[in-house]
């Protein structure tokens, strides 16, 4: 009977550190949380670390919400964005005309306002296209074996670098562009971070609750 109810533990303890929902802003912010309701204006949701308030956000200001099982709500398909041109002098201009090998991306900016609206749109497109599964499980598997205590080293290791450029998945169009790219990978890394100490998180909780069931 204790093993049963250990049993049961470890199953909702897994369910509650990974059974949640993301809520990205437009502005690349990511909020962890239970979507309650989606009306025709606003967003119901509980905050994990505040399961009993229930906080309305209006979908204006929401790019998209990522839920529990794996399935996504668009709201927006990206970020209002402002024409991102360089100037370029006649002779640059000639060469591109006669290059038999254009590049049709998107080059960097000038404007700091258009560097800014073309940042939230690369922090929107990593949270909707940049998945960390990999340092999610090998924490989690890791830990769930070795313990929290040699789990911290590959937490440690995979949440302290930074997305591979190769792995990132940046669309080819901004390819070019070193602003884009910046803040792409930077949106990445939070995300890395957050799913490797997700994965430590749950592996610490199936070590201990496999520890008490061998006690018991």
């Amino acid at each position: 009977m204790k093993r049963l109810t250990v049993a049961l533990g470890l199953i909702m303890l897994v369910k509650l550190v990974t059974g949640q929902d993301f809520i990205i802003k437009k502005n690349g912010d990511e909020v962890k949380a239970k979507v309650s309701e989606v009306t025709s204006t606003e967003i119901k949701f509980s905050k994990i670390e505040n399961p009993g308030v229930t906080y309305t956000i209006s979908k204006s200001e929401v790019f998209m919400v990522k839920y529990q099982n794996g399935t996504k709500d668009l709201f927006n398909e990206a970020p209002n964005a402002v024409p991102i041109t360089k100037t370029e002098s006649t002779s640059a201009q000639s060469t591109r005309a006669n290059d038999p090998n254009p590049q049709n991306g998107i080059t960097n900016s000038n404007s700091p306002a258009e560097d800014e609206t073309l940042c939230e749109q690369a922090k929107a497109s990593a949270s909707e296209n940049y998945g960390a599964s990999g340092p999610t499980w090998g924490t989690f598997i890791a830990t769930s074996i070795t313990g929290p205590l040699f789990g911290l080293i590959p937490a440690f290791t995979c949440s302290s670098a930074p997305p591979q450029m190769q792995n990132l998945n940046i669309p080819s169009r901004y390819s070019n562009n070193d602003n884009y790219k910046k803040c792409y990978q930077e949106k990445a890394w939070k995300i890395k971070k957050h799913s490797t100490w997700l994965g430590y998180l749950s592996g610490t909780a199936v070590f201990f609750s496999i520890l008490g069931l061998m006690v018991l």
